[in-house]
């Protein structure tokens, strides 16, 4: 791997290295973000922020008073009108999205860095400790699965089967029921970013420079592509075809089924998070702090300089797109589809 000069990006790769051993990890965050038809939900820092996605009204705050608690994944949506987020501090919390009154419901031993999934009535939650867990939604345990390593990638759910990215080098499949193992993968690197599902096949990025296909009944490489960097973000997939970025700021377009390089584009930062796939084109943002869209042939529209570094995948809100950043100043700032500002949620005081 080439060396890497971004800060943010260091201190996440050396809590890797620095304490695999441990599973505690150190992480530096920016906002995770969730969004449902009127809300928005934004994990950050000290608190799980509700807006309205209209115009960035606050709505709540949890939890109402600043604590020690710090907050980084979007928080999931579950059943009943509540979300699921974990902290820093090593605990998942159930949140009412109404009044934003919440509680603890289970303590691990690690981070939770990763955002919860929720399939039925069991939240599938993997942590910082290398475990990932099953619990229903008063917290009681219904099973666990330890990996060899930190555990900072979502996992995915697909026909009762969980599908779990390590930085062990794993790609792990997992009966929902029991937590019993089907098969894993060796991906070549460690795996932080999210998984893909598409046409019979699992899609991810690795930290040892590839985009990598795995089939997704028996775990055999369909096919591996080397990039020019790590691949941190999970790719995204419109069409046939798969979109991602790298660490040294080059963006790709393959085809799915063979991995070709149909064509590629060039920034001038680090692209950490996974592109937003819309009707206007690509959204990706980079380290460097802009907000890029191409369209699908590789072609720039515009690259909009925004304030703060920017390292989340873009969300889309209706009409606007939505870029959580580290400014000082800003949590969220709210786009129209020509990159113009339609609101913020400042930072709290």
């Amino acid at each position: 791997m080439k060396k890497l000069t971004i800060p943010i990006i260091t201190i996440l790769l050396a809590a890797f290295f620095l304490s695999g051993c441990t599973g505690a990890g150190i992480a530096t965050s920016w906002p995770g973000i969730t969004v449902t038809e009127d809300t928005v939900y934004t994990a950050y820092t000290q608190g799980v922020y509700a807006v309205s996605a209209a115009n960035g009204s606050p709505l709540w705050h949890y939890p109402d008073k600043a604590g020690k608690m710090t907050f980084f994944a979007a928080p999931a949506l579950a059943p009943d009108d509540q979300l699921i987020v974990g902290d820093y501090s090593n605990s998942l919390h159930v949140i009412d999205t109404k009044t934003g009154t919440g509680r603890s419901i289970f303590t691990a031993e690690g981070k939770w860095i990763a955002q919860p999934i929720v399939d039925g009535d069991i939240i599938y939650a993997a942590n910082a400790d290398r475990i990932l867990y099953a619990i229903d939604m008063n917290g009681n345990l219904k099973w666990k699965f330890e990996t060899g390593s930190l555990l900072w990638s979502n996992p995915m759910v697909i026909d009762g089967i969980v599908y779990l990215g390590a930085m062990d080098h794993y790609l792990y499949a997992l009966d929902a029921k029991t937590g019993q193992q089907v098969w894993k993968a060796d991906a070549g690197g460690a795996i932080i970013g999210n998984l893909v599902n598409a046409n019979g096949s699992i899609f991810l990025g690795t930290m040892a420079n590839e985009a990598v296909s795995i089939n997704k009944t028996d775990g055999k490489i369909n096919w591996r592509f080397t990039a020019g960097n790590a691949v941190w973000s999970g790719p995204a997939i419109k069409d046939g075809f798969l979109y991602f970025g790298d660490l040294d700021g080059n963006f790709y377009a393959l085809t799915e089924s063979d991995r070709k390089l149909l064509w590629q584009y060039k920034t001038d930062g680090a692209i950490v998070g996974t592109p937003l796939l819309t009707d206007a084109g690509i959204f990706f943002t980079v380290e460097n702090g802009n907000l890029v869209l191409l369209d699908y042939t590789g072609k720039l529209i515009y690259s909009k300089t925004l304030n703060g570094k920017l390292y989340g995948t873009p969300v889309v809100s209706g009409e606007q797109i939505l870029v959580g950043t580290t400014d000082k100043e800003k949590i969220l700032i709210a786009l129209d589809s020509n990159g113009n500002q339609v609101w913020v949620l400042p930072q709290p005081k």
